[in-house]
């Protein structure tokens, strides 16, 4: 199932981050342009580091976005057993 986090920049611009499995999605949505990136796991940091420079993404939003990255990659490369809200373990 796919994990979705949005980061609204003003009224009209929003950053939607999507990750499912080991991929993640990043759509722009701003006033007169809409651009779709798909990139693997392992560039999380390189892109957002970019959006954050681009878009003059404010330190908290980032770290909301961070925190949202680590718990959705923690379930689809664990490595330590968890048992998650619902009572399903994970190895």
């Amino acid at each position: 199932m796919a994990s979705i986090k949005t980061i609204k920049l003003d009224n009209n611009n929003i950053i939607i981050f999507k990750f499912y499995n080991n991929v993640f999605t990043v759509d722009i949505n701003l006033i007169d342009s809409y651009v779709h990136m798909t990139k693997n796991h392992d560039e999380f940091n390189d892109v957002i580091n970019e959006l954050k420079i681009n878009f003059n993404i404010n330190n908290h939003k980032i770290k909301l976005v961070r925190y949202w990255y680590n718990n959705n990659y923690k379930k689809i490369f664990p490595v330590n057993t968890y048992v998650t809200r619902y009572g399903r373990i994970i190895n």
